[in-house]
């Protein structure tokens, strides 16, 4: 059934597609108002670019527009599977996202598919809501993954961000940090504002309201419970912290998404 939406797109065709073990992939040519989807989950396989053949894993989200083929070889013992769509774009539209990104975790790219395959079968589902489902979860995904590209910074950042990522919730210092960079505290503080335009402080700040956003808008804890859980000392000090970053108080930002 073919499904209409107020979006570009038409979705002709959702499938998980299992490449065969010693085969190669009977390939696709991607034609005029066609765009294809493949967002692979195991295996391996390779896309034909115009710099030769790329590797393609567990994770990629490959973006296929008009002339350009869906991955063209596999692994003969480790062949790639994917969820496979099909789909027809309105005229003079352009490819949203770039052709080749990655989904953030492969565990929920898993259950991305199962939503996508049993709800396209599912007749009760709104066709319309499908469409902005799977094209808004892919662009979501694909923004995210260009982001982090575009900030290609050095193993000794990359180690403090991965610090704070996962200790900001704890009550986590600058020093801590910084060792955990290998650096001193004032060449944290450098490569800080050399990369991010920030402190290391305003970094650990940032994934804490960022975890209660998340816990406000998904969770029916307290505000007490919130702030601490974050990472704050006090909820008078993460109040005074959400206010001063967001204009908003955090009552009130939880009552906004609920809609009220």
């Amino acid at each position: 059934m073919l499904v209409k939406s107020s979006t570009p797109y038409e979705l002709l065709g959702v499938a998980m597609y299992y490449q065969p073990e010693g085969s190669e992939p009977d390939y696709d040519v991607v034609t005029d108002g066609i765009e294809r989807v493949e967002l692979v989950i195991g295996g391996r396989g390779w896309l034909r670019t115009p710099d030769g053949y790329l590797e393609i894993k567990p994770g990629h989200l490959l973006w296929h527009i008009t002339g350009e083929e869906t991955i063209s070889r596999s692994d003969w013992k480790n062949p790639y599977f994917c969820l496979s769509l099909h789909l027809r774009v309105a005229s003079g539209h352009s490819r949203p996202c770039p052709r080749i990104s990655v989904w953030s975790d492969l565990e929920s790219a898993r259950v991305f598919c199962d939503q996508a395959v049993r709800w396209n079968a599912d007749e009760t589902v709104s066709r319309d809501g499908l469409v902005q489902f799977i094209i808004g979860s892919m662009l979501i995904q694909a923004s995210q993954s260009a982001r982090q590209e575009s900030v290609k910074v050095p193993m000794r950042v990359s180690r403090a961000l991965q610090a704070i990522e996962y200790r900001h919730c704890e009550k986590i210092s600058v020093p801590q940090v910084a060792r955990a960079a290998g650096v001193s505290c004032s060449h944290l503080h450098a490569l800080f504002r050399e990369y991010f335009n920030a402190s290391p402080h305003e970094m650990i700040v940032k994934y804490r309201l960022r975890s209660a956003r998340e816990q406000l808008a998904g969770t029916d804890r307290s505000i007490k419970e919130i702030a601490l859980g974050c990472g704050f000392t006090s909820a008078a000090a993460f109040c005074h912290t959400f206010r001063s970053r967001s204009g908003e108080t955090p009552l009130a930002y939880r009552k906004r998404q609920l809609g009220r």
